[in-house]
């Protein structure tokens, strides 16, 4: 078992850019093939960035790249350097105060500006959101909506201004995955700040107390829910003994007067005793049995800690470390004295972490299996018993079990509250994913599908969530959204398993949603090119050639195709 994060490594050949000049060398000074690939925030799946099977230069944007002005003559129309983060990174040190959001919000007298829509989270780059076609959860609202140019250098040093008076250009370049060129520039047209006010609800599917049926249509049904929603995201837990959801809905409000933020929460709440209300069997039969498991493998512990020191942050080390300390001293009767450390969201994040790192890990690493079988018996006792009554007495507890306040209330600003998972760490609870966007109007039957593979238990579920949340159509043609409103499926993957990959797990998904014609996120896992590749993606995207005919135009000796792409597109050698 490792408590390693799911950290980058330092790209080989990486060289920082810092000037228009200097990157038009760079780019015209070669001809080889899959020579240059642009870093931004490393968000996406590496291989798509910078495949480990190859060694492309590895361009990341500097100075000249990273600057925000209005346009005073079209003010507030913003030129946005394509290396600015949208938000900050904590994980590799990005303080928010440098993004995009911050700038919009700061640069002109109160209330500021923004944009209409944000992703669950903002450490990209300007230039990756865009590239990948990422987006967030609205139907009414899109950050292509205020995307009004964008410039791009393509494969021989030639700066490019387009518009959507461009035409078939425009409609290429908006998601482009870097094989165009390097996204150098936008150009926004900003809307006013505005607050969002939301809700999040944790409910039982089918209950009387749920807000939506996810597997019926109707006014009643998921598809009509996502409609009547400002900004929706769902959460779903589909393991058997659990079946329940998470919905967190947001509105567009003015800024009050005097305006003082109640944020949204995601993980824990500070100022309540996370163990309160807990089953009654995690204090009287876990905890015993987690004071047996550590002291029964304690030279293993103590060795995987210290491995790993340098990467656990002091604090946490420091919550280990005392835990384990009262284990041995006190065998267990001190743990309830530390459980006030877990009022911090970062230690609980922790805590879920090691859950799901153990969880992940159960079946191929000699240290979490001998933990696993003394903490949970076996694999059926575990998914039967233990699983449900962690998931539903821990993590996911009904509203209506909740004392004081119910349903979770929260009012912020639309740039900060919208991204809701900036509060989890890539670092404590590293996650994967693959998403696949599908019309809106086949919500009902992809429900249904995703409710009879559930069923088939552990092997389908696994022991995390799948996302549910819809975006407007767009006008970009290798958009997953180009000319649909869609749900998108997003099925997690928690990022230190270690008994499965995570294509082993998405193979199932992928082929159980192609007859519905999905379209993935191209910043995610992809499904295998040897069986879908460029003939499916000829069959689900109408002007697939299109790109790949006008990509060959901009950069006509491949320096941007690596080996991955390539195979997922189907693009040929250059002869």
């Amino acid at each position: 078992m490792t408590l390693r994060d799911r950290t980058q490594a330092a790209p080989p050949n990486a060289v920082t850019v810092n000037t228009c000049d200097d990157l038009a060398t760079l780019l015209s000074g070669t001809k080889t093939p899959g020579s240059i690939r642009v870093r931004g925030a490393m968000h996406s799946v590496r291989d798509s960035i910078i495949p480990d099977s190859a060694t492309p230069t590895t361009v990341t944007l500097g100075t000249e790249f990273q600057t925000t002005q209005f346009d005073t003559q079209n003010f507030p129309r913003a030129n946005i350097g394509g290396g600015v983060r949208l938000g900050g990174d904590p994980d590799e040190g990005v303080p928010a105060s440098v993004g995009m959001l911050n700038w919009l919000a700061t640069a002109s007298p109160e209330p500021g500006w923004s944009v209409p829509d944000l992703g669950g989270i903002t450490h990209q780059s300007v230039g990756g959101f865009l590239s990948t076609g990422s987006s967030g959860g609205s139907l009414d609202a899109s950050l292509d909506d205020a995307i009004v140019g964008i410039q791009f250098m393509d494969g021989t040093g030639q700066v490019h201004n387009v518009t959507a008076a461009d035409g078939d250009l425009w409609n290429a370049i908006g998601v482009s995955m870097g094989l165009f060129g390097v996204i150098t520039q936008i150009t926004i047209n900003p809307v006013p700040r505005c607050a969002i006010k939301g809700t999040e609800s944790t409910f039982v599917i089918g209950s009387n107390l749920a807000p939506f049926q996810p597997f019926q249509g109707g006014p009643t049904g998921l598809e009509q829910y996502l409609r009547d929603q400002n900004y929706c995201r769902v959460m779903w837990w589909p393991q058997s003994g659990v079946n329940k959801m998470v919905s967190w809905t947001a509105s567009r409000v003015p800024i009050p007067d005097k305006f003082k933020p109640i944020p949204y929460q995601e993980i824990g709440d500070p100022d309540e005793d996370p163990a309160a209300g807990w089953p009654p069997e995690i204090e009287k039969v876990l905890l015993p049995r987690l004071v047996t498991a550590v002291l029964d493998n304690l030279p293993a512990i103590l060795g995987l800690l210290f491995e790993h020191r340098d990467e656990l942050p002091d604090d946490f080390y420091e919550f280990i470390e005392r835990t384990i300390n009262t284990i041995i001293t006190e065998k267990g009767e001190g743990l309830q004295r530390i459980w006030d450390q877990a009022s911090s969201s970062e230690v609980q994040q922790f805590g879920v972490d090691l859950y799901f790192s153990l969880l992940g890990n159960r079946v191929n690493d000699p240290l979490a299996k001998a933990i696993f079988t003394t903490l949970f018996t076996d694999e059926p006792t575990f998914e039967t018993t233990w699983s449900p009554l962690i998931m539903k007495g821990v993590f996911l507890i009904d509203d209506a079990d909740k004392k004081v306040p119910g349903a979770q209330q929260f009012i912020d600003y639309g740039d900060l509250g919208l991204p809701m998972d900036n509060q989890i760490s890539d670092r404590l609870m590293p996650t994967e994913f693959t998403e696949l966007w599908i019309p809106l109007d086949q919500t009902v039957p992809v429900m249904q599908a995703l409710a009879k593979q559930y069923a088939n238990g552990y092997s389908a579920t696994g022991t995390y969530a799948c996302e549910l949340y819809a975006t407007k159509a767009s006008p970009f043609w290798m958009s997953p959204a180009y000319g649909t409103d869609v749900l998108r499926v997003d099925v997690f993957w928690f990022g230190r398993n270690g008994d499965q990959t995570p294509q082993s797990f998405y193979q199932q998904f992928w082929d159980l949603l192609k007859p519905f014609n999905f379209r993935p996120h191209w910043g995610k896992y992809l499904p295998p090119p040897a069986t879908y590749g460029k003939t499916y993606y000829q069959g689900v995207y109408p002007h697939f050639q299109d790109f790949l005919d006008l990509r060959a135009t901009y950069d006509p000796y491949q320096i941007f195709v690596t080996d991955y792409w390539r195979q997922q597109l189907g693009i040929e050698e250059p002869s």
